[in-house]
């Protein structure tokens, strides 16, 4: 059978070959498909051509997740492809190597050198305008005698994405949620805070962002706990933006 996705569940009949059709928005254009099943063990896809591919169900429910780049962003070489994750502190059992590797290998983000990430390391609100802003295809190569983020605040600002205040102030996970969510057009949350014992403590202006986030799957907690006030790690705004996108 067939079906049309952006990313959802599936559950049918173990053997059944299960064809995906993917259709990105105006403006975007998919960049990986991957299959996983309810153990996290990836599922073997076929690709069929126009945005068609087609795997066989396995006898638990799967993941279907689509990676989407706006139109015209610059894509690695095949050779860039085929390399590893550079960074000696992204072990492949890190929970967050998906992440580091599809900012890294889409240039969303880069290593704090040519062989180390810095996962821990927080993230200020400049980084995330700037990596927004290339997301949605704006060059931000900073021009001669001007800060590195400045095109990225400026578009940030235009868009209603954030007031460019506090450039080099480490950005929080609620925070995060709030650009991403205006990014996205402030679409209306269906997900719900209720599951996390901290939720009370996130800001007002963030709930909405928060709801639609963490329904999405974009943001999720840790123990129980959403940490919305806590400031977001590297490997965090990494995993974050792979969700996201």
């Amino acid at each position: 059978w067939d079906v049309d996705v952006q990313g959802m569940n599936l559950r049918s009949a173990q053997g059944d070959r299960v064809t995906v059709t993917v259709q990105p928005d105006d403006g975007y254009e998919l960049s990986g498909l991957s299959v996983t099943d309810a153990r996290g063990k990836s599922v073997a896809v076929q690709e069929l051509g126009e945005n068609r591919f087609r795997f066989t169900m396995p006898g638990v429910r799967v993941e279907v997740s689509a990676v989407f780049t706006a139109a015209g962003t610059e894509r690695p070489s095949p050779d860039e492809e085929d390399l590893p994750v550079p960074f000696a502190d992204v072990p492949a059992s890190a929970w967050y190597y998906s992440g580091v590797e599809y900012v890294w290998r889409n240039r969303l983000m880069n290593g704090v050198s040519d062989t180390q990430f810095a996962p821990d390391q927080t993230t200020s609100r400049a980084m995330i305008w700037t990596i927004l802003a290339r997301m949605n295809g704006v060059s931000t190569d900073a021009d001669s005698g001007s800060t590195w983020y400045e095109k990225g605040m400026r578009w940030a600002m235009e868009q209603g994405v954030s007031d460019g205040s506090s450039p080099m102030e480490d950005i929080t996970r609620e925070q995060l949620a709030v650009m991403l969510w205006r990014n996205a057009g402030s679409p209306e949350g269906s997900g719900s805070l209720d599951s996390f014992r901290d939720a009370g403590s996130a800001s007002g202006y963030a709930a909405g962002a928060l709801r639609w986030a963490a329904g999405c799957g974009i943001l999720q907690g840790n123990g129980g706990y959403l940490n919305p006030k806590g400031t977001a790690a590297r490997a965090e705004a990494a995993a974050m933006l792979m969700r996201y996108a």
